[in-house]
């Protein structure tokens, strides 16, 4: 990603005469104008395996004046003449490594000049794929349809956001004796559960039954297929602390932590459905984790700073009752409550809070079926206040102070649909990835829907094109085979077959043993677009991308959905717009100082 920088005062100091006031008009008019932090006078706009490609404005007064601006990396120059609106490339960077990128100006045949506080980027340039944090950059995830309640809103709704904004899905787990065809990616061991010998939970009175029903079922069973997808480590929501954080710490919340029988829609309408699928009396347990920042180690392994592990039985007592008000430990049900307090924060380190379901006593396996739903904001005063570290972001204001939520590789939720059209935040894509491919990886998705778009950050549908991942090499074909195009403003049919259902039952399965027959059940659907050259020029600075349900106008009711998302960006191979090449060359005499701009 690129750590931005407010344009500033860009001042070279070394230059005289009518050039220096030439250069504070030129700052002034960037800082007086309101889309400044959008349009830089100096940016990245692309990066690829070695190179970066750089874009920069400067005013007309400078004309004449015999000026040159240079882009240095890591001290080092390429020389740029003379002083306009320009792009180039600086090649011969290192894969893998994060680079200082800035701008810096000499009158010509002069030295190099330069400020601390000139305009820079920090860029980590790719040396393959990318994976993309998932969510929209806000200090909150997965809260459903929290914005909705007008009462208790620290207690449990959302005091701040926009009903328009909510995000309509819950953060979800399931546990590992579920089918990994319920949606979730990571913690089930297998798929396939479904047989007339065992058989999966159902509906009666007075709730879900068919107890003898295991997930966890012998793998010689040979209707049961063990899954190389499942990860004990479960999921990972990274806690990202800006570098000009200020505060003394930040507390990490979590909504409805355990799985409760009583985490239904009451206080928290419209969701009928309840938070927490088919809450069954058996136990089930959740293990929340804070971790310290990774460094250069895997996030899993980083130190955990605080833990706690949430059963049933033990964490879901009656809203009603006299303790139901406090987050003691018998009272976690449909509330936020205090998780963490990490104090002293480091300033731009990434935290984690790790969420799995922990080692579970023997002899209750069978009860780790279903999934447990719940909510993870951050508040870093006395109340929890809504933030952005997106400055373009509509729902809710930016704050430098503001540590964002997001998921880190895949997003297990729960979505809940709300309209015949309903979209849902994937990702955010930097504007330094202009030329690159956004990959979309949509796991069991869109039962209940008649189609899916890919929205770009204006809310616009673009094209893309799709391909179902054969997990085995001896799936069984989708309905509509496994790939295809969709042209900008068409939908990707997404219900397949009608037989037995008019939302898309009677589709083939990639094998035996699965109870839904909807067209992309435990199937990996994979979106890929082609982004713009230049990002800030095609969409002014905004960067969520999202994904658009259309639902079934013959439904009995608007569906939900239990599914896993992930993103990942493909560099592109060449600049883009066919930009010059400029070496780098060394500076003569002192190197440029590159340290923070502060």
């Amino acid at each position: 990603m690129v750590r931005r920088r407010p344009v500033g005062t860009w001042r070279p100091t070394r230059v005289v005469g009518v050039l220096v006031a030439t250069i504070a008009l030129l700052a002034a008019s960037c800082e007086s104008d309101p889309d400044a932090t959008i349009g830089w006078p100096f940016d990245v706009v692309s990066t690829g395996e070695g190179w970066v490609t750089v874009t920069w404005f400067t005013s007309a007064d400078l004309d004449g004046l015999n000026l040159e601006v240079g882009i240095a990396v890591d001290g080092q120059v390429a020389a740029v003449a003379p002083a306009e609106q320009g792009t180039v490339t600086v090649d011969g960077l290192t894969p893998g490594a994060t680079h200082h990128v800035r701008m810096v100006a000499r009158v010509a045949g002069e030295p190099w000049v330069w400020t601390e506080n000139g305009p820079w980027h920090e860029v980590v340039v790719p040396d393959g794929e990318v994976v993309l944090d998932l969510g929209a950059g806000r200090n909150y995830l997965g809260t459903g349809n929290l914005p909705f309640v007008t009462t208790d809103q620290q207690l449990r709704g959302m005091p701040g956001v926009p009903t328009w904004a909510a995000e309509q899905a819950w953060l979800s787990i399931n546990g590992p004796c579920s089918s990994r065809e319920q949606g979730d990616w990571l913690l089930p061991v297998s798929v396939g559960n479904f047989t007339t010998a065992n058989p999966p939970p159902s509906w009666g009175s007075p709730g879900w039954t068919s107890p003898e029903w295991r997930g966890c079922t012998d793998a010689t069973d040979p209707e049961i297929t063990m899954v190389d997808s499942h990860d004990a480590d479960g999921y990972l929501l990274s806690l990202q602390v800006p570098e000009t954080f200020s505060g003394d710490s930040f507390t990490v919340q979590v909504f409805d932590a355990a799985r409760c029988g009583n985490a239904s829609s009451d206080p928290v309408p419209p969701n009928q459905a309840g938070i927490d699928i088919g809450a069954l009396g058996d136990p089930f347990w959740t293990r929340f984790r804070v971790r310290g920042p990774a460094g250069s180690g895997a996030p899993a392994a980083s130190p955990v700073l605080a833990g706690r592990t949430f059963e049933t039985a033990q964490h879901c007592a009656d809203v009603g009752t006299g303790n139901g008000f406090q987050c003691g430990d018998h009272s976690w049900s449909m509330r936020w409550c205090d998780l963490h307090t990490v104090v002293d924060p480091e300033p731009g380190a990434t935290y984690h809070l790790q969420v799995d379901t922990g080692p579970v006593p023997d002899g209750v396996s069978s009860a780790q079926h279903f999934v447990n739903s719940y909510g993870v904001r951050v508040r870093t005063g006395e109340q929890f206040e809504p933030c952005s570290g997106d400055p373009t972001d509509p729902a809710v204001p930016h704050s430098p102070d503001c540590v964002v939520v997001a998921g880190a590789e895949w997003l297990s939720v729960h979505a809940y649909f709300t309209a015949a059209l309903s979209s849902f935040d994937l990702t955010q894509v930097d504007r330094q990835w202009g030329g690159a491919t956004l990959e979309a990886w949509l796991y069991d998705i869109a039962e209940g829907t008649v189609g899916l778009q890919l929205l770009d950050p204006l809310g616009d549908p673009v094209g893309f094109e799709w391909e179902v991942i054969d997990e085995t090499g001896g799936d069984v074909a989708p309905t509509g085979g496994w790939q295809g195009s969709v042209a900008p403003g068409d939908l990707l049919d997404s219900r397949g077959l009608t037989v037995g259902n008019p939302c898309g039952g009677g589709n083939p399965q990639p094998g035996p043993g699965r109870i839904s027959s909807a067209k992309f059940n435990d199937r990996m659907l994979v979106l890929r677009t082609e982004l713009p050259d230049d990002l800030v020029a095609a969409y002014g600075g905004a960067s969520t991308w999202r994904v658009a349900y259309h639902t079934c106008p013959d439904s009995w009711s608007l569906p939900s959905d239990r599914t896993t998302w992930g993103a990942v960006l493909v560099p592109p191979s060449q600049p883009p717009g066919g930009s010059p090449v400029m070496p780098l060359v060394d500076v003569p005499g002192d190197p440029l100082v590159v340290g923070n701009a502060n």
